[in-house]
């Protein structure tokens, strides 16, 4: 939408896209830094248009030999631990908000992965989860990606254009077990 000053090369492309898949690296945790026996496995590298990721496995052969066995993953974007929220909603979301009021198709936006993450600190902001919970602190960098969702989607929702329409919204959060 031109409220949003997006290119419109980027906005077919994701019209294009049914599903992209986004790795978001977090910063490895004090006692994870401290500790001898963690080590830094993954290594992430943005290439303008699509992430890839190196995991450096060791391993020991059966001669008793050690090596590290470098494994590529391809994603659609990759993060690495320097990245705020705001990077990652302006690179991958917020150019998809337009095409649910303008082509009426729908969205979602979700995150997976193993407990301490970064899930919660990626959706929901800076403010909700750390050393920061329950502050009042204005960190704009790092507000939520459903948080900055949903400020282009009422602000969209203001103009005239729009004015037809409602809004419904859904959160889920799910464990399994």
């Amino acid at each position: 939408h031109k409220l949003f000053g997006g290119n419109s090369d980027q906005m077919n492309e994701d019209e294009e896209m049914r599903i992209r898949v986004i790795i978001r690296k977090r910063p490895m945790s004090s006692s994870e830094k401290k500790s001898t026996k963690e080590v830094d496995v993954i290594h992430p590298l943005d290439y303008d248009g699509y992430g890839k990721i190196f995991v450096y496995h060791p391993k020991t052969r059966v001669d008793l030999t050690r090596e590290i066995e470098t494994l590529p993953y391809a994603y659609d974007n990759v993060f690495d631990e320097s990245s705020c929220n705001k990077g990652i909603y302006e690179q991958t979301i917020r150019s998809i908000i337009p095409s649910v009021f303008e082509d009426g198709k729908m969205a979602s936006v979700f995150a997976y992965g193993q407990t301490g993450s970064g899930k919660t600190f990626t959706m929901m902001g800076c403010n909700v989860t750390g050393i920061h919970a329950g502050r009042n602190e204005d960190n704009r960098a790092n507000y939520g990606l459903y948080y900055m969702a949903a400020l282009d989607v009422f602000q969209l929702a203001e103009l005239e254009e729009f004015s037809h329409m409602s809004i419904g919204i859904s959160l889920f959060e799910i464990y399994g077990g």
